[in-house]
């Protein structure tokens, strides 16, 4: 008889050693994003006792204004990154971030121009002061290179320029924007303070990067790659701009209805919900990648499903954890001031949860490049919440915003399972069972 020349436990390897495997490298993702993380939460004791309401309100309406003009400014290169990554040779690739570069400072030049020359009826129609709206697409272009390089660091598995790059960017955005803060700039000196600190983040990532990166003439773009990098932005913009319009349209729509000041209410109760959210992308961060080498077997392997299904299981229940210590950590964080925003935290944990649901479904669609599938459901998410949210905020107030987030997330994870089964039922016969 024949001895195998693979033994059964090397062939398959244990189901806790996977997990292990996968939530380790999570863990070390959670660790490092805790330092961004604990930017706004370091902060919040200072912005809630040195800023008014209507100035937080106005720092929020910034934050959120820039995460949603980051994808229309960066055309989402870090994701195209991501699904091109194991498809290109060393020289290609680094063409392909040049190129993308080169792509993306042009388009916020163009941008910045466009707001400039209409900052007057954009401001009265945002809420913001006009003369402070190309300070978003500046930190915008900025969050995209950022993002963009640890993106890279992340697939090249660098984990030390991915720590250093997240390291000097927080801690330079707690210093700066205290120090701004403490001599009464106010909001303008957070704007400030944030972008001086991604400026410095970004230069030493490309400092750090560039001996990897050498072959390439940053200068000189690759024109196979510029339409590329074009389509995809385009195609995948919906999807991009998905989870970060939600909030955008809610903050607006209060902002119409109430004032300024109820934004800041609403944006304390997400910054609880925003600790969930770091979990979630870090463990999006550590299983991308090794999900993206699994699927290329063309298979959906006892592993896939061993670990999504114990991701659907623990993001509920670290929300209930976190909403847990809220209870006892947010009135001793936040100043008295802000004290009505405690009731809407619930609801923003809830959101984060289904938005990790979302988030899931979605990276089996960005394996299969299904742009068009991915838009679709998060256009659908941005719509529905719109609707809903016009529904629910004149007789609910703040808590009805929350509440139609929440629904419409409901419809677009379901949604979009059936999108994912629909991709993958080619592949069913591959399954594994458990």
């Amino acid at each position: 008889m024949t001895k195998p020349s693979q033994s059964e436990p090397d062939r398959y390897p244990s189901m806790h050693k996977v997990l292990l495997k996968v939530y380790s490298s999570s863990l070390f993702y959670s660790l490092v994003t805790a330092m961004e993380a604990m930017v706004p939460f370091v902060l919040a004791p200072v912005l809630t006792r040195l800023m008014k309401p209507e100035s937080y309100g106005l720092w929020d309406l910034f934050v959120i204004f820039m995460t949603f003009l980051r994808p229309i400014v960066s055309l989402t290169i870090q994701d195209s990154l991501k699904m091109r990554y194991y498809d290109l040779g060393e020289t290609a690739r680094s063409r392909f971030i040049s190129t993308a570069f080169i792509l993306t400072t042009f388009n916020a030049g163009v941008i910045c121009f466009a707001i400039w020359w209409f900052h007057e009826p954009l401001g009265l129609l945002l809420k913001f002061p006009g003369e402070w709206l190309i300070s978003i697409v500046i930190t915008a272009y900025l969050m995209g290179l950022f993002y963009s390089i640890l993106t890279y660091n992340q697939f090249a598995e660098d984990k030390k320029n991915y720590v250093a790059m997240h390291a000097l960017q927080s801690i330079a955005s707690i210093l700066l924007i205290f120090i701004l803060l403490t001599f009464g700039l106010d909001w303008q000196g957070a704007i400030i303070g944030k972008i001086c600190a991604l400026c410095c983040a970004v230069l030493a990532g490309i400092l750090w990067c560039s001996p990897k990166l050498k072959k390439v003439h940053f200068l000189k773009p690759d024109r196979r790659y510029m339409g590329e990098l074009v389509r995809f932005g385009l195609f995948y913009l919906p999807t991009g701009l998905g989870i970060v319009a939600v909030g955008l349209i809610d903050r607006v729509i209060i902002s119409q209805v109430y004032d300024v000041a109820m934004i800041s209410f609403y944006g304390i109760a997400a910054l609880f919900g925003k600790v969930l959210l770091i979990a979630i992308n870090s463990f999006i961060l550590a299983w991308m990648p090794w999900l993206f080498q699994k699927l290329r077997k063309e298979r959906v392997d006892r592993e896939v499903l061993a670990i999504s299904a114990s991701y659907l299981v623990l993001v509920p229940l670290a929300g209930l954890i976190l909403y847990s210590v809220s209870i006892f950590v947010a009135p001793i964080l936040i100043g008295n001031a802000f004290h009505q925003a405690f009731v809407y935290i619930p609801w923003a944990i809830t959101a984060v949860v289904l938005e990790g649901f979302f988030f899931h479904n979605q990276a089996f669609l960005h394996f299969k490049k299904r742009l068009l599938l991915m838009s679709l459901a998060s256009g659908f998410a941005i719509i529905s919440n719109i609707i809903l949210t016009l529904i629910f905020i004149y007789p609910y107030g703040v808590a009805g915003v929350f509440a139609a987030t929440c629904l419409s997330y409901v419809m677009t994870v379901s949604l979009n399972a059936i999108m994912v089964i629909f991709v993958y039922r080619n592949h069913h016969n591959d399954i594994v069972k458990t």
